[in-house]
């Protein structure tokens, strides 16, 4: 499954589609609402993963409340050594979150938290 995370103000009856590159879309729906955008999952199957290796771009396609189709361009880049690599340990993680949010407190941006 394939989780995103999409602004508010989408047409959600009409779902979205996700494709790679040239490759066609696959539908999905919209699960869930938040105050700071909506979840959409998509179900993929093993040919959809392996268009990602190998692709250069996520295309996600949706309407807004007009019906007007938008469309967000995601770079695939770096998709297949992050899913074939070696997990990252939870201590790591971790650390990386506190660095993160100590560098947005220095900006003056506190992250939302959980």
């Amino acid at each position: 499954m394939v989780r995103t995370l999409l602004p508010l103000g989408l047409m959600m009856s009409n779902g979205v589609r996700v494709a790679v590159d040239s490759n066609p879309p696959i539908s999905g729906s919209y699960a869930l609402c938040l105050a700071t955008g909506c979840f959409a999952e998509t179900i993929v199957h093993a040919e959809f993963i392996q268009q990602l290796r190998r692709g250069q771009t996520i295309k996600i396609a949706v309407q807004d409340q007009y019906g007007r189709e938008l469309a967000f361009a995601l770079p695939a880049a770096g998709f297949a050594a992050s899913y074939d690599g070696a997990p990252i340990h939870p201590d790591a993680l971790a650390r990386q979150q506190e660095n993160l949010k100590e560098k947005l407190a220095r900006r003056g941006t506190q992250p939302n938290s959980p």
